[in-house]
């Protein structure tokens, strides 16, 4: 048997083993319909690093939530170009104040990927705002630990599964690193997100220049996708009448993994971000649907930091019990992964759209309601664009 992670049958591509590696032996496989992490082994000397720092398949336990809280930034341009209370933006904000490096998840120059950035080579709006595609971590963790070793404060935000893998590739604690993670629902392929993409170019004979999985034109607590293309064309739909999000949505274009995650209720991260989803049911707070954000802290650090940041926030205490409905097991039904094989087996068939429709069909009552609703508030995304000028 190989030393190496070619004998785990577990993977969620959180990024450890390719960092680690200290011979660049690990590479993603791009060319299947998920990410698929191999072994060149040619170049692999078996030393065994890459199964010792593995999240998934060297499992330990590393929630221990102390406090939640609640609440959004109090800038209308901040909160519209936000998916949710802009809660990341004001960390990322102090973090850079100190002089110090934000990393994240980043579209492609062509946006038809998701990829890992930072702020000492883009903007930090191309970090903002939700990207629900699988991404490629790159050599990220090694830019984090030297940036770590130079003194800089580092904000690193990713999925669970990457937070986890980032903390066992260091393998001790920085005082001035700074993990951020959020409540996820899985991961699309990279691959069904490329043919959408794709085949929007072709319908509107332009290449994709935007792209906004959060935009707020129809409010916060409805979802809605936003592309704009070169030639100036722009595609905007509600989440129930897009393609890819319907495939997103009914649990079918997920990595496999995802289906089986062992992040969802043990964060690694200082600080856990979600949508607030229950701000009507437990609490009294308003903000005319433009994003609030439910905040939970898991170390004495992320506790201090939002502490610290409660004075440029709109920001309530929420009790740990009211708040544990956002972290619960991952696991998804025998149903719905046999369904989601089914789903992927029909797009490598008969492509994305087909199955889609096939698989996750739009009711004609919800339909017509939906399309009334997206003329009603067409035109509503005029504010939420300023943000990106």
């Amino acid at each position: 048997m190989k030393n190496n992670i070619s004998q785990f049958n577990k993977c969620a591509n959180c990024g450890a083993c390719v960092n680690i590696c200290p011979t660049k032996a690990i590479n993603i496989n791009k060319e299947k319909m998920f990410y698929e992490l191999i072994v060149d082994d040619l170049k692999c000397i078996e030393c065994g690093k890459c199964i010792a720092v593995c999240p998934v398949n060297n499992p330990f336990k590393t929630q221990k939530l102390i406090s939640a809280y609640y609440g959004y930034m109090d800038n209308n341009s901040i909160l519209l170009g936000s998916s949710s209370g802009g809660i990341f933006y004001a960390i990322a904000q102090k973090i850079l104040k100190d002089g110090g490096i934000v990393f994240g998840a980043s579209f492609s120059k062509d946006k038809h990927s998701v990829v890992f950035s930072n702020t000492d080579d883009t903007q930090l709006y191309n970090l903002q705002k939700s990207k629900y595609v699988e991404s490629d971590i790159g050599d990220t963790f090694k830019k984090i630990k030297d940036n770590l070793i130079k003194g800089r404060s580092v904000l690193f935000c990713g999925t669970p599964c990457q937070s986890s893998g980032l903390k066992r590739y260091l393998g001790k604690e920085y005082d001035k690193l700074i993990i951020c993670d959020f409540s996820c629902g899985g991961l699309p392929s990279h691959k069904i997100y490329d043919e959408y993409l794709c085949d929007l170019e072709n319908r509107f004979s332009s290449k994709v220049e935007h792209v906004d999985f959060r935009p707020k034109n129809y409010g916060w607590d409805t979802h809605s996708i936003y592309i704009k293309f070169k030639n100036g064309k722009e595609y905007t739909k509600l989440a129930t009448l897009d393609t890819y999000y319907r495939g997103f949505l009914r649990n079918l274009s997920k990595r496999d993994y995802c289906y089986k995650c062992d992040f969802s209720d043990n964060h690694a991260a200082d600080i856990i971000l979600a949508d607030f989803w229950l701000y009507k049911k437990l609490s009294t707070m308003e903000n005319k649907n433009k994003g609030i954000s439910l905040i939970l802290t898991n170390t004495k650090k992320g506790d201090t930091l939002m502490k610290e940041l409660s004075s440029y926030l709109v920001i309530e205490k929420l009790s740990l019990e009211k708040a544990s409905y956002n972290i619960k097991n991952g696991h998804q039904s025998k149903t719905m992964i046999e369904r989601h094989f089914e789903f992927i087996n029909l797009v490598n068939k008969k492509g994305v759209v087909y199955a889609v429709n096939k698989m996750a069909p739009i009711s004609l009552r919800n339909d017509w309601k939906q399309m009334i609703k997206q003329l009603i508030k067409k035109g509503k995304y005029e504010g939420s664009k300023k943000t990106w000028n």
